[in-house]
């Protein structure tokens, strides 16, 4: 598997994008549904990181067809329930990104020194 796509929220796909990760910003299930169906028929050799807060949204029909699909590695990443502080969701976005990545990130205003 040489390929790894984040499906997430439409404000934290731009953090896994600038992280050089495939990432697709969702708002409904429906939308993920046939996102993943365009994965699933596809068949390609993957890895789908699915943000929690959409991956509960899922019917069964469509988690069949994903945990049936031999060629899919399937993980969930924490979702964002509730509301955050501004110095909190850049401390998520941060940290997602280096979890995603494997990479350490500065984004401007991390008190740092590099602002």
């Amino acid at each position: 598997m040489n390929k790894l796509a984040v499906i997430t929220i439409p404000s934290m796909a731009n953090g896994y994008r600038l992280a050089g990760l495939e990432a697709y910003g969702i708002t409904n299930a429906g939308e993920l549904a046939a996102l993943l169906k365009t994965f699933i028929e596809k068949n390609e050799p993957m890895l789908l990181a699915i943000n929690d807060d959409l991956f509960v949204l899922l019917d069964q029909k469509t988690l069949n067809s994903l945990y049936a699909c031999k060629n899919l590695a399937l993980v969930t990443i924490p979702g964002k329930t509730g509301k955050m502080t501004k110095k909190a969701n850049h401390e998520y976005l941060v940290n997602m990104i280096r979890h995603a990545s494997g990479a350490q990130t500065h984004l401007e205003g991390d008190g740092n020194g590099s602002d």
